[in-house]
This record gives structure tokens, sequence and C-alpha cells, in this order.
């Protein structure tokens, strides 16, 4: 893309990760030296079946290589491959083809052991435990709660309203029933109050979210045995790993990517954000974290450029039929008499598209885009011609990780709780 040579360009880019130099000594120390647990060879049952609770495509964890490691520890300390499965927290997301979960999961651990696809619809396979404080009911998929040990192996990353992915998340909502999704994506809708003044309070933190304390309180009605959280670069590599108890793990997880945020300095007349790749911009759902992130930067009445193919659509049945509210207040107001899924998500984006002007150039559909509120765009340097051929533009920034660059508001997730 070309610039003028008037405009002053910042690039805006979280700190580079290193990769773990040697993978293996690091799942080894961490599974002898685990946070607020036992060893993990010291807990393993000597009878029954081990689940390996794992996130679906949208959620990279270097599998192919983590998968084979942890199968192989387990078969060392007496658990054969004939005890373990594999569940895969879809929460509401589209089940995997065969093809799919190879390339995801890698062959080796597709050959090895049982593969099961959570599928929150279907009520024989929920186990009912309860509701929270909140009013969440609590269902999860039984042969997570029947086994006889699990291990949740997560990849952690910023969320715009649960704080952070990873940890709890994979078993609630990613082992629910889609009633109790929808009860705590709710949560979000409700807390951020009538004017939408709170909206954009929940991205990295834990310390004052209730959507994330309900989380918490449903998964800790069957937690997962034993967690792993992994920290990933740029690139999907692994650059820390922290295990143990699946709250105090997830926490220090959290913890170290609070220290990758940037401090918000100043906000700019137009910021131009990259995804980073696949699977970041799978589709919109996903897509949209982009967007979430690079908001912060852009001035109030800006201009954000996003780049985001979106070759899976916009991931969701329901989504587009929020934007026929006019406004971000009534579609709040309808969400509230009926929660649908991905609304929350809905709404971030209403609340996001009245306060600047979003050009996204994605392969969705043009009467797609500009639903949404957004400006429909061929590529980057069209978009530029639009943006620059309207306002007079004096400062830019551009995100190239857009989905990995997020804003220091403030706020992050304590050792505590």
């Amino acid at each position: 893309m070309e610039l003028p040579g008037s405009i002053i360009v910042d690039v805006l880019e979280p700190p580079t990760l290193p990769a773990t130099t040697n993978l293996a000594d690091a799942l080894t120390f961490v599974f002898e030296n685990p946070v607020g647990s036992p060893p993990l060879r010291k807990i393993l049952p000597p009878s029954g079946e081990v689940a390996i609770v794992v996130s679906d495509k949208t959620r990279p964890c270097a599998y192919p290589v983590v998968l084979p490691f942890l199968l192989d520890f387990l078969n060392a300390h007496g658990v054969p491959d004939s005890r373990i499965f594999i569940l895969v927290a879809y929460g509401a997301h589209p089940c995997h083809t065969d093809d799919e979960s190879r390339a995801f999961y890698g062959e080796e651990a597709v050959r090895r052991v049982r593969f099961f696809h959570h599928d929150c619809r279907d009520e024989d396979k929920l186990v009912p435990l309860g509701t929270t404080s909140r009013g969440t009911p609590v269902c999860l998929n039984r042969r997570y709660v029947e086994a006889a040990m699990s291990i949740v192996l997560t990849s952690v990353s910023f969320h715009y309203f649960a704080g952070f992915g990873g940890g709890r998340k994979a078993v609630f909502p990613g082992l629910a029933s889609e009633e109790g999704i929808l009860a705590n994506h709710r949560i979000f809708v409700e807390s951020a109050g009538p004017s939408l003044s709170k909206i954009r309070d929940f991205q990295g933190n834990l310390d004052d979210n209730p959507l994330s304390d309900d989380l918490v309180e449903a998964a800790g009605m069957a937690p997962p045995s034993f967690a792993v959280n992994f920290c990933l670069n740029h690139d999907g590599e692994v650059c820390r790993v922290f295990a143990g108890h699946w709250l105090d793990s997830h926490r220090r997880a959290c913890r170290f990517l609070s220290g990758t945020c940037l401090p918000l300095e100043r906000q700019y007349d137009l910021v131009i954000a990259s995804c980073g790749g696949h699977p970041k911009d799978i589709n919109f759902i996903q897509c949209h974290k982009t967007i979430d992130n690079a908001f912060d930067f852009v001035r109030p009445g800006g201009f954000l450029l996003v780049l985001g193919r979106c070759e899976e659509g916009i991931g969701s049945e329901s989504f587009l039929d929020w934007f026929e509210h006019r406004n971000s207040g009534s579609m709040r107001k309808a969400l509230l008499q009926k929660y649908s899924m991905n609304g929350g998500t809905a709404l971030s984006m209403k609340f996001k598209a009245e306060r600047c002007r979003i050009f996204l150039c994605s392969s969705l559909e043009s009467a797609v885009v500009k639903k949404m509120g957004m400006h429909a765009v061929p590529d980057i340097q069209r978009g530029l011609r639009e943006v620059l051929g309207s306002r007079d533009i004096r400062l830019a920034a551009i995100l190239p990780e857009g989905a990995s660059t997020v804003a220091k508001r403030g706020f992050g997730a304590s050792d505590s709780g």
C-alpha cells in the first residue's frame, strides 16, 4: 500500500515473543512443577478413562506437536492409549470434518486415540450439574463428567467479553449446553449498561468481570483435574507454558499476556489493521476480534481499515439478523428480551460502527458488510483512496498483527482469586 508522505505513520506491534527452544523440555518441567497441583504423574488414575479436552480450529494451539508428547507421557506413566480419548470443546461452533481434524490435531493423535465431538444441542449427551448464582444452567458433556480424569489443553488469548480465552472456557462454554452458553453470554449485554458505557471494560479484565466470574463458577462445578495453558507468538509457536490447577495456572498465563499490551499513548485519524492470517480471519466472528482491538487506537469519528479474508463467511447463522435494529440501543433491548448466539458480538460491532467509519477488505459480499454498518472495499489501496478522499488524515497507525495487538487500559489479571 502507499500512503502520502505528509501522513505520520506509527507501526504498532506487541512485543516479539521468542518460541520455546525445546517444547518437550518445557512440558516436562511444567508437568513435574505445576502451579497449585501435585505433579501430573502423581494424579493419574490407576483405572478408568482420561479425557483430553482440546479447542476447535478457531483456537490454534500447536496440537500436532503437543498431543503426541502428552500421549507418550501418559503411556510412560501407566495410561495406555486405549484408556485415553480426546474431546473437542466446540461450544456452539460447527463440528470439524475428518480432514479438518487430521490437519488441526495431527495424523498421529487422530490415529492413536478416539476423538469425540461435543454437541451443545444433544441433550442426551449432557449432564445437568446445577445453576450458577447468576442463573446460568450448567449442563456439561457426559463423557467429560464421567471420565476418571480430565486434562485441558488450550491456548490463552485476550477476549473482548470473557477477559481472556482458554482455561476454564474449554469446560464452559466449550462443553456446555446451548442454553447455558446463551445465558452466560447474555451477561455481557446486561453488564454493558443501558448506554453501553461499560462495553469496553471486559477485555483483559478478570477482576471485575461478571461474565468471567460466571464462567469460573460454572466450570468449578466439574473442574478439570489438570490444565495446560499455552501462550503463542504471532507465528502460532508456543512461547510459554503454564500448567497445574485449572484456575491458578490460567491466571498465571493471563498475567503473562497482560505484559504484552501496548500503552494507549494517542489515538489516530486512521488505523489499518490486519488480522494476522489464518485462522484469525477464518470467519467474521473471529475477524471481529481484530476490529475490537484496533478500535481502541482510532480517535472518535476516525477511520478503521481492516483486512480479514473471512473465507468461511460470518461464522454464525443468526448474527446478521441483529443488524435489522437501527442502533445499538434498540439492539441491546431486543437482546435482553431474547438473546441468541453471537448476539453480544453483534452489539459490540454495532457500538463500534456508530463511533468510527470502518472499511473491510474481505471475501464477504458488499451487501453483508454494509448491513453490519461497514464499507466493503475490494483491496487495501482502494480503501485508502476512499478514506483519503473524504478526510484530511494526518496521523495513521498500522497494526500488522491486529488479533494480538491490545491496548492497555489500566486493568489486567491479578494472581489472586
